[in-house]
């Protein structure tokens, strides 16, 4: 039971919130779990200007600090913990989808520097679980690359709507009729999203996938 529980430890880390070591697959602890999360529910499903994001949860920065900590934590958690949410996220998914089963290819944001990979890790947990096959499409414009680098909470609306992407040029895109779904840790403007969509021909089976979206930046 002790080697068991120290494999576990060095496997998945100690609680994301309070540290300690006996802890869930989503990397809490039961009573940090019970203050965090809510029972299972529905997906959150939030609308912008030309696609729906679906998010576990709905992340208001100042309304509860542990799980503003879980949240960030995440952006250096081991795989494991990323497919747990995956799994969390493909339950709720399956539950709405009602028969519904197109060809999906998930489409990770591009990092702007190699230390920021949390959408190409949230993407293959995703895939991991069976939600399809991880396609990178997509880069930043050389032009707006500084700006994608930067500490993104730092941007405002009018600073996020200027970054842009573009199409990897000679990649060969999924067949026709796929639904494109773009895949990112955390929403808030929606505007990197759009340019994604913009990138991508802007089709009509698009879709956003997130671990959670932040709505008050958004009303500002």
């Amino acid at each position: 039971m002790i080697l068991e529980t120290i494999q576990r430890f060095f496997e998945l880390g100690g609680c994301l919130v309070c540290g300690q070591l006996q802890i869930s697959d989503k990397g809490v602890c039961a009573t940090c779990s019970e203050a965090l999360f809510e029972t299972p529910r529905d997906l959150f499903h939030t609308e912008f200007e030309a696609f729906i994001a679906d998010s576990l949860y709905e992340w208001i920065p100042g309304y509860s600090d542990e799980f503003s900590n879980w949240i960030m934590s995440l952006k250096r958690a081991p795989a494991r913990k990323w497919t747990a949410l995956a799994e969390e996220f493909s339950a709720r998914k399956l539950s709405e989808s009602h028969g519904v089963n197109l060809e999906r290819c998930l489409v990770p944001c591009p990092a702007g520097t190699p230390s920021r990979q949390h959408a190409q890790r949230w993407a293959e947990a995703l895939s991991r679980v069976g939600c399809g096959p991880v396609r990178n499409l997509l880069e930043f414009d050389k032009g707006d690359l500084h700006r994608a680098r930067l500490d993104q909470k730092k941007l405002n609306r009018q600073d996020r709507r200027l970054i842009s992407m573009k199409r990897i040029e000679n990649i060969t895109m999924p067949s026709p009729g796929c639904a494109y779904i773009f895949v990112d840790d955390i929403v808030t403007t929606g505007s990197t999203a759009l340019s994604a969509w913009k990138a991508l021909g802007k089709p009509q089976n698009f879709q956003v996938w997130c671990v959670a979206t932040r709505p008050r930046l958004r009303s500002h």
